[in-house]
């Protein structure tokens, strides 16, 4: 019995997935490799991998988190699947900035322990960040190593001026600690103060643009 309850503690929270890894920041947030891979021309959203052949192409998790929470739950069932693609953004769990800071807290700990994990098993893992309020910069950036490619997502940080605003400021925090040898963001471009920056257009944004066509 006492096995057991171990066994699903361990296997809810992917304890058996940290075995040999180090550990940063108050929190014990799993620490990642740099990654300095060839950038793909393309980006495929995780629900899209599953069923491509286009295996040049990256895969990103800028989706909603119901679409890859298979990924936590089972990282063993889609390793073979993401091993067999160009380079892997880190799973995107979301931050909030309307919840109990213990949930992005968690979900800060589920992008580093799957990130990590693939790494060890020889994936292609560019780190992905993210943030919410102010008071998660306190955890969010433990686990991510410096002068390595990272990405970010902005699709949902310009709903109002004041929250680009703060999404800038924070991505110029991430910037100071960590100096990313390449930012890749994910969503529509914007002016960055920063020598080395590539952008993916998102699937929101293409979809908006094309639904602004007139037809012919």
């Amino acid at each position: 019995m006492e096995a057991n309850i171990a066994k699903r503690k361990r296997d809810f929270c992917n304890l058996h997935l940290c075995g040999s890894m180090d550990f940063a920041g108050r929190y014990d947030m799993p620490q990642l490799n740099p990654c300095h891979c060839s950038l793909p021309d393309r980006f495929l959203p995780f629900n899209q991998a599953l069923s491509t052949t286009d295996f040049d192409s990256g895969v990103h998790f800028f989706i909603d988190d119901y679409q890859f929470e298979r990924v936590w739950r089972l990282p063993e069932r889609y390793l073979p699947i993401l091993k067999r693609f160009q380079c892997v953004v880190a799973p995107d769990f979301s931050m909030f900035i309307d919840v109990p800071l213990a949930v992005n807290i968690w979900n800060i700990y589920r992008n580093r322990v799957i990130a990590r994990w693939l790494q060890d098993n020889g994936v292609q893992v560019i780190p992905s960040v993210s943030w919410g309020n102010s008071d998660t910069l306190a955890f969010c950036f433990d686990g991510l190593p410096k002068d390595s490619i990272m990405a970010v997502g902005h699709t949902a940080c310009g709903r109002n001026k004041s929250q680009r605003n703060q999404f800038i400021q924070h991505l110029y925090t991430l910037i100071e600690q960590k100096k990313p040898s390449l930012l890749v963001v994910y969503g529509k471009p914007f002016e960055i103060d920063y020598h080395n920056v590539k952008f993916v257009e998102d699937r929101i944004s293409k979809l908006k643009q094309h639904g602004k066509r007139k037809p012919s």
